[in-house]
């Protein structure tokens, strides 16, 4: 007996003042995991040094752990497998991952291998993990990381099945209800999306939902989200109909979601509806775009035709904040018919441009983005996608703006191009660069700037893979173009410069707009237009004043004033 006691009381010796420095080395392995976020090998070390040290082998043993291991040593020994877990995860290796819970089980490993499985489409190998004879019951968040990786598998019905049969009451939570209608909206199941949130506000879940706006809110998204996304709209204009007679009305943002949707349906009594909505709206807002004006124009694909560029149909429809009376200006190609008895036109979509459109102070069109299709990049097109949306705003009566411009070849045939000016404002000052094509690849471009750090902090990783950008701390040897990025421009004083620029750009294939002057400007600003006259109206439908409907385009000092 004396020796069984000396025993442990050596093992105790052995272990307290090892406990600090396994913490601090559980840390550092955390740190090395987080800068390698795809190295399987460093990874499985990592777990296997793990695996040896004093804290981790007392765990193991549960009647030593509660007396003698530090509670925060344990927790970052788990925290290292739940890193290199996620590791195996990131590098498609989902069999290591599941040797390394194995070999570390606790509640923190199988929540994050449920995510890692269902991630690699492995959503029923996840399901068996919530019965691992290795732990007991999972926790809530080993459930909810299961119904998202039912989501990652569009397998909605599993995922209700958890939440409905499998999942004890205690554990659902506001974060499990969001989980399962994200699933739902992406697998477009708006009615049963509906058929969840009916259900939570008959339970008493409704008390515990008052105490979180912020979640609160999200779950109305959800479910205004999920029945637009499966055309359930009618369901959806009711639902809001539902918020806006309660004491928190539905935003702005939940509105135009419905708005966009009825709008893509050329469903313009349902837009209608919903403005309404928007008019009883206390908090107020800029104002939505009256969509159902486009009722005249030529309805192509999910967008309204307003004019051809050669083989190009060029139509617009809305952005998903019709509010700001956000539009796309959609750029489409017709596709050769093989097949004699398809009625139907075939259109390949080429690119877009994003903008939002302002009546005050001055009619302004600001262009916020640009998209093109990888394969229509590099023979010219943005700049005679750009060219028509200069003309359109110029023909119209608008002043073409731009907001902040991120990309460098977008700002570069701007500045260069059709000679638009960087301004600087309180958001941004913007960053000047050189830009010059990669000596090594073609497909990339090379951004050198005096303040990279400048340049760093405003492109993300995903930013400089999209745009194949290179940041550079060394000045090319060849010279590249000075451009201003990361900030907002406005057209140069000249603009029937600009117009010719314009012109000459489009000459080779035509430009055709189908609309005048009057109706350019109704379609980006949403104001109505009226028919039987040909006059011009303002927003609340009456004739415009003589100043209103005949403003000249703004040149010299006029143009100054709007930096």
């Amino acid at each position: 007996m004396a020796r069984v006691v000396l025993l442990i009381f050596v093992k105790v010796l052995w272990i307290r003042p090892l406990t600090a420095l396994s913490l601090f080395q559980n840390k550092l392995l955390v740190r090395q995991l987080r800068s390698q976020p795809s190295n399987v090998t460093l990874a499985l070390e990592a777990v296997s040094q793990v695996a040896k040290l004093p804290c981790t082998v007392a765990m193991m043993e549960p009647d030593l752990y509660e007396r003698n291991v530090d509670e925060e040593a344990a927790a970052n020994a788990h925290l290292v497998a739940v890193e290199a877990i996620r590791v195996c995860g990131k590098a498609n290796d989902p069999d290591k991952a599941l040797r390394i819970f194995e070999q570390l089980p606790s509640e923190a490993t199988r929540t994050m291998i449920i995510s890692v499985l269902g991630g690699c489409q492995r959503h029923e190998d996840a399901m068996e993990l919530l019965n691992s004879p290795l732990l007991g019951r999972p926790s809530a968040a080993s459930y909810n990381a299961a119904i998202a990786a039912c989501g990652k598998s569009k397998d909605w019905q599993l995922a209700l099945h958890i939440f409905e049969e499998n999942m004890p009451p205690k554990c659902k939570s506001i974060v499990t209800v969001n989980a399962l209608l994200t699933v739902l909206a992406n697998c477009k199941q708006g009615l049963q999306a509906l058929q969840i949130y009916r259900n939570i506000e008959k339970s008493g879940s409704g008390k515990h939902r008052a105490k979180h706006t912020d979640s609160d809110a999200v779950t109305r998204q959800l479910v205004i989200s999920a029945l637009t996304r499966s055309g359930n709209l009618e369901e959806a204009c009711q639902l809001l109909e539902e918020f806006n007679c309660t004491s928190e009305k539905p935003s702005t943002a939940l509105l135009d979601l419905v708005v966009a949707a009825f709008t893509q349906t050329s469903n313009w009594k349902g837009v209608e509806r919903v403005e309404r909505l928007h008019q009883d709206d206390s908090k107020g807002s800029n104002g939505i775009a009256e969509f159902h004006h486009w009722e005249g124009l030529e309805r192509v694909d999910s967008s309204w035709r307003i004019g051809t560029y050669g083989a190009l149909t060029v139509g617009v429809r809305p952005n998903r904040n019709p509010a700001q009376n956000g539009i796309k200006l959609m750029f489409y190609e017709d596709i050769p018919n093989d097949d004699p008895t398809r009625k139907k036109r075939r259109l390949r979509k080429v690119g877009y441009l994003l903008m939002k459109n302002s009546i005050s102070p001055e009619p302004t069109s600001s262009l916020l983005g640009m998209f093109l299709d990888p394969t229509d990049r590099g023979q010219g097109m943005a700049k005679s996608c750009l060219a028509i949306w200069i003309l359109l705003c110029l023909q119209g009566n608008l002043i073409p703006v731009t907001g902040i411009i991120r990309k460098p070849l977008l700002a570069l045939i701007l500045q260069h191009t059709f000679r638009f000016v960087p301004i600087s404002t309180k958001d941004s000052n913007g960053v000047l660069a050189e830009l010059c094509r990669d000596p090594f690849d073609d497909s990339s471009v090379v951004l050198y700037s005096a303040a990279l750090k400048s340049l760093e902090g405003a492109f993300s990783n995903r930013d400089l893979k999209q745009q194949n950008i290179k940041l550079s701390s060394e000045k090319p040897t060849k010279p590249g173009r000075l451009v201003k990025i990361i900030c907002p421009m406005n057209p140069p004083e000249n603009l029937h410069l600009l117009q010719s620029t314009c012109d000459e750009i489009l000459s080779e294939e035509g430009w055709n707009c189908e609309l005048t002057g009057f109706q350019i400007k109704s379609v980006f600003l949403g104001t109505p237009m009226d028919s039987s006259s040909g006059q011009e109206t303002n927003r609340e439908g009456e004739p415009a004043s003589e100043e209103e409907s005949k403003r000249p385009l703004m040149l010299g000092v006029e143009q100054k004033q709007l930096k």
